[in-house]
């Protein structure tokens, strides 16, 4: 099975904790890979990623994303992950952005981020862009911040939209990268859709 590099969300209190959803390594599982949460410390990163060589990279939600004006921002965090989409083009492995992790792709990019009214807690139905895999029906949705397609980076084309017309999938042209806004991960049981979807944007063979 291959070994997926899985960036972690900050939580803040009374100490901090770098921490994962339980459901991440079950649907990774479920797709035919391996979790390996990355360390929160960018110090951190350069000796993991050389002892584990992991051979896929997954940005995950939670945390607000760099240019958001959000409370809920995490510097740390955004160090590791654009260490991990570096690492990931250099190596030309395959990387996904889920929701958090999309917004982040998007801005390593030189995209940008907008509010969106009426994404946070609700489900809405998705459109197939030009040359879009096969999706589900409907989606789940939980960001405040999205894009249109005028929003995407350089080098990214969208593949999905949402009714409102922004980007809810899209993919680098050039690059093995992709970014989703909505969270496969929470869908109980696990969708065969969202499942093959995220076994073809991380390249894992039958």
């Amino acid at each position: 099975m291959k070994l997926v590099a899985v960036s972690q969300r900050r939580v803040s209190g009374r100490e901090e904790r770098d921490c994962l959803d339980r459901a991440w390594p079950e649907f990774l599982a479920a797709c035919g890979l391996v979790c390996a949460p990355a360390p929160g410390a960018p110090r951190l990163l350069d000796a993991w990623l050389e002892r584990l060589r992991p051979q896929a990279v997954l940005l995950t939600g939670g945390n607000a994303a760099p240019g958001t004006g959000q409370d809920d921002v995490c510097p740390e965090r955004d160090a590791v992950e654009r260490a991990l989409i570096l690492w990931a083009g250099e190596n030309r492995l395959p990387l996904l952005g889920v929701c958090r992790g999309a917004q982040m792709l998007n801005h390593f990019h030189g995209g940008a981020l907008r509010p969106l009214p009426g994404h946070v807690a609700t489900r809405h139905g998705l459109a197939s862009g030009e040359g879009a895999p096969a999706l589900p029906a409907d989606a789940n949705s939980y960001h405040h911040y999205g894009l249109l397609p005028d929003d995407l980076g350089a080098g990214l084309r969208a593949l999905a939209l949402a009714p409102d017309g922004s980007v809810e999938l899209f993919a680098h042209a050039a690059l093995p990268q992709a970014g989703m806004l909505w969270h496969p991960e929470r869908q109980a049981p696990f969708r065969q859709e969202d499942m093959a979807l995220v076994r073809a944007f991380l390249e894992v063979t039958p």
